[in-house]
């Protein structure tokens, strides 16, 4: 949202609403991270009067393995129980203290790989909307359900997904593509954010332009934090996925 402000404008509603707006919203009308299928059932308190069908939403996917290991640093809205000095990103019981508070208690909903004792997490939105707790299988079903929603909407409409990593490394590219696809205009001098540009308490720490390249361009780090047991299981439950080819992402 920020490099689309900073790079691109929307002229027709710049005259209609003021050269402030710019013509891109800092959000969905149906909420930022709300399921896609919130879509016509919920509105976010600043677009009561939006017409999603006149929004073009634009989703950013990230490789699943470094998506984990960043919500471990921010958890955000999502939840389960987990040591971030001992293991996490944790999929599946491994230390002690896991299999004494999950092992009686297992998740076995959804499909043949969820016979796997696992973390269970879960994912809180408005009270308000149509579903205020989701609960998931693990920490990578949050990932895997999210942007399978998306895929599989039904009565599909309009909407650009982006690879958060071409985000990061062909910056210029992406934004302009974005841009001439919702019928924009390109400033003249393109303008980076090299700081992060992610705001408030929730966010402290995050990750700005350097610390991403560094982070996201090293193969290694994609997969050190993990213990072999929950890449066995990663890999079980994204190689029936399809967001994988989609995404053009590997498996570990």
């Amino acid at each position: 949202m920020t490099l689309l402000q900073k790079n691109c404008y929307i002229k027709a509603r710049m005259e209609k609403y003021g050269p402030e707006t710019r013509g891109i919203r800092f959000q969905v009308p149906w909420g930022k991270h709300s399921p896609v299928n919130f879509r016509k059932f919920h509105k976010a308190s600043d677009n009561i009067n939006t017409d999603e069908d006149h929004v073009l939403p634009v989703l950013i996917i990230k490789d699943p393995y470094t998506w984990m290991t960043s919500m471990c640093r921010h958890t955000y809205a999502a939840s389960w129980w987990h040591d971030n000095d001992k293991h996490c990103p944790n999929l599946v019981l491994i230390t002690v203290s896991e299999k004494e508070k999950f092992l009686n208690n297992t998740n076995t909903s959804d499909a043949p790989e969820d016979m796997t004792p696992t973390v269970p997490a879960s994912v809180h939105y408005p009270k308000k909307s149509p579903m205020p707790v989701r609960h998931h299988k693990s920490l990578l079903h949050i990932w895997k359900n999210y942007y399978e929603d998306y895929i599989n909407a039904t009565g599909r409409f309009p909407f650009i997904a982006i690879r958060f990593e071409d985000l990061l490394f062909r910056t210029k590219d992406i934004i302009k593509t974005v841009c001439d696809c919702a019928g924009g205009t390109m400033e003249a001098q393109f303008s980076f954010v090299t700081e992060s540009a992610k705001k408030g308490s929730s966010h402290e720490g995050s990750s700005g332009f350097r610390s991403s390249i560094a982070r996201y361009g090293n193969a290694t780090m994609r997969r050190e934090p993990y213990m072999i047991e929950d890449l066995n299981y990663a890999k079980k439950v994204l190689s029936s996925s399809e967001l994988m080819n989609l995404f053009q992402y590997k498996t570990i």
